[in-house]
């Protein structure tokens, strides 16, 4: 299963074959018209792939036009797919996206100054 990826401009097409009981490992939500990869699950095809990052936005699925569909519809549609599984993305620009930065500065380190156990009532 290893995957194809093609870049052309700003998009990203990946093929991979995928089986019947083959799941990618993503979950996906909408922002607005968009389909976005909210997260990739660890183990998963997406992950150890490395075919989507949270973030990025699956325009199309095998020809299929992905935009202003709700997560249900993505899903039966993927879903149904088996065999050539052709995505069409659009990778998050990262070098951009300043609230995925974190820079040494910003980290604080606190002290607790009293003990806590939960399982104490």
């Amino acid at each position: 299963m290893l995957p194809v990826t093609r870049i052309q401009g700003d998009l990203k097409i990946v093929k991979v074959n995928k089986c019947n009981d083959t799941y990618l490992g993503a979950t996906i939500r909408n922002e607005g018209e968009k389909v976005i990869v909210g997260r990739v699950i660890r183990g998963g095809i997406a992950e150890k792939l490395d075919l989507l990052r949270e973030g990025d936005e699956i325009i199309e699925a095998n020809g299929n036009d992905l935009r202003g569909k709700n997560v249900t519809e993505v899903c039966e549609i993927l879903r149904s797919i088996t065999g050539e599984l052709s995505l069409v993305i659009a990778p998050l620009n990262r070098s951009n996206d300043k609230s995925q930065m974190i820079t040494s500065t910003e980290v604080r380190h606190f002290r607790a100054l009293f003990d806590y156990d939960p399982e104490v009532r």
